[in-house]
């Protein structure tokens, strides 16, 4: 079928509906193309699988970098607007347990100042509380 456009997006995964739903708010009139979902998920090869064929998405608000982990919490933040904009509920918070290495200081320093920064609460727990959480984890001594 043809069809004339302003606007196609090629890919409709994370950032290609995104990037419609943005044009097409502009005003341009926006066409998105992209593969359909497999019928059989379950049964489905790897390889037939784009960013959007799930509805467990892991969406994290923290990272390394302070730029990711910024971009990561606002993306976040956005999750009920786009819920109720949609009619469509796809996410729901439970939390998340990162162990990370003691050699990785620097790194986490940086993790927990921008988590700070964009208001994102982290709870820290000694190798102790881990053991007593989750007794059945070879938690480290």
């Amino acid at each position: 079928m043809a069809r004339n456009a302003d606007v196609v997006v090629v890919g409709a995964g994370m950032f290609g509906s995104a990037a419609a739903k943005y044009l097409s708010r502009s005003g341009a009139d926006t066409v998105i193309v992209g593969p359909p979902e497999p019928d059989r998920p379950a049964a489905a090869r790897l390889s037939e699988f784009g960013a959007y064929h799930d509805e467990s998405r892991i969406a994290r608000c923290l990272g390394w970098d302070r730029f990711w982990g910024t971009v990561d919490s606002r993306s976040t933040a956005r999750y009920r607007d786009i819920e109720a904009e949609s009619g469509v509920g796809f996410f729901q918070e439970c939390g998340a347990l990162a162990l990370i290495a003691a050699s990785l200081r620097e790194h986490t320093d940086t993790m927990l100042g921008t988590s700070e920064d964009d208001g994102v609460t982290v709870d820290r727990m000694t190798a102790a509380d881990l053991r007593q959480e989750f007794p059945a984890w070879a938690c480290p001594r």
